[in-house]
């Protein structure tokens, strides 16, 4: 009787184990090398993870990974399909070797955790509901005992804050910012100024425009913004658009980056990793959406010849 027991307390152990999508080690696949051992794409978007990674029946990426500045933390977003909610769950490189995925300690998936976006080392920031549409910052990852709380980011009236947002170097902030009743989107900029942020300010017409624009991605040094818009003219329901900043500080006119990049899926969540290798961005498929990458020069590519 204890014997049965007992295996019945496995079989429930491990059950519960896989509908929480998160493999044992031994269940994982060898994963060796950097960007989880693939193999570097050159010009042409190519999908990132291996097929044990990719979307199915339970589950797709919500957004791009977000790799750590050495390159050997990954955190992405689960959209869990049959509680339409989102988790953040983590991979980290030991020695050579990529462990399985978990989800971060942090995440709640009642609070619809979101875009992950790495500060430093320790420091990440995310999107949460848990204090209301908001930023959370959470300073050490490796500490369970490290609670996010929420920056303060002085939104305009009849706005609210979006899933997606991007930092630079100097810590500005660029934002998706929604109307209330859902009726429009655009992309917002917010500056340190004396210890907080200034109001968000709306980006110029060079980059936003009378349709849904959203999912901005900034690069560090504030040169290059890439983001997602429904605006008419597009290969798809959404595309994705790159403005150059002038040495003036104005921004370029936002262009389309064209058929190699976009289609008649939806794409989006563009990123640059930290290391300025690769360009990133999601596709959605029959199963939703993966990860894409490309060797990031092709973004320089699209600049205006002066």
């Amino acid at each position: 009787m204890i014997k049965k027991t007992f295996l019945i307390f496995v079989a429930t152990l491990l059950s519960g184990c896989l509908m929480n999508g998160q493999p044992d080690q031994k269940d994982f696949p060898v994963l060796e090398g950097s960007y989880l051992g693939q193999k570097p794409p050159g010009k042409t978007p190519e999908i990132f993870p291996p097929i044990s990674l990719q979307a199915d029946k339970t589950w797709f990426w919500h957004g791009s990974p977000s790799f750590s500045p050495d390159g050997n933390e990954i955190y992405f977003v689960k959209y869990i399909k049959d509680k339409n909610l989102t988790e953040i769950y983590r991979m980290k490189k030991e020695g050579q070797i990529w462990a399985a995925p978990e989800k971060a300690f942090f995440s709640k998936a009642e609070y619809r955790d979101n875009n992950p976006f790495f500060l430093g080392p320790q420091t990440l920031l995310f999107y949460s509901n848990r204090f209301g549409s908001s930023i959370c910052r959470i300073e050490k990852i490796d500490d369970p005992g490290s609670q996010p709380f929420a920056l303060a980011l002085p939104v305009p009236a009849g706005k609210i804050l979006g899933k997606q947002f991007s930092v630079t170097k100097g810590g500005s902030i660029y934002v998706e910012l929604w109307n209330n009743d859902d009726s429009d989107a655009d992309i917002y900029c917010c500056k340190p100024a004396d210890g907080k942020y200034a109001v968000c300010e709306k980006m110029s017409g060079n980059v936003n425009s009378t349709a849904y624009d959203f999912n901005p991605f900034i690069d560090s040094e504030e040169k290059i913004l890439i983001f997602s818009s429904q605006r008419p003219g597009g290969f798809g329901k959404t595309d994705m658009y790159v403005s150059f900043r002038n040495a003036d500080g104005t921004w370029t006119q936002a262009v389309n980056l064209g058929p190699r990049f976009n289609s008649a899926a939806e794409e989006s969540f563009p990123m640059i990793t930290p290391d300025g290798k690769y360009f990133f961005f999601c596709r959605e498929g029959e199963l939703g959406f993966n990860p894409y990458w490309v060797d990031a020069k092709i973004i320089e590519e699209q600049r205006p010849k002066e």
